[in-house]
């Protein structure tokens, strides 16, 4: 698999926890420290990936969301016309930019 930092860290409303975690940014107040001043606790926590750091890569873990493994809809949609079984897949509710 492509180990990616494929989170745009401008457009994102996560916060970069110790520089290796992302958080929400209500779980990044709780946790004791000062909001970055772009992010806003009004606004859903959505990850927004950078479409040129994925480049051409259908399946990638990111380094910094240790819990998912990202798949593109075009490999989604590969797996599923092929009738493979034993997946499940979930629609994130990320943006790309």
């Amino acid at each position: 698999c492509n180990r990616l930092d494929s989170v745009d860290r401008h457009h994102t409303n996560m916060a970069l926890w110790n520089g290796w975690e992302w958080a929400t940014p209500k779980t990044y107040v709780r946790r004791g420290r000062t909001l970055p001043e772009h992010l806003d606790l009004s606004k859903p926590a959505k990850y927004i990936f950078n479409i040129a750091a994925i480049g051409g890569n259908h399946i990638w873990i990111d380094k910094h969301i240790t819990s998912s493994i990202w798949i593109s809809d075009t490999a989604a949609n590969m797996f599923l016309s092929e009738g493979l079984t034993g997946l499940r897949l979930g629609e994130s509710k990320a943006d790309t930019v």
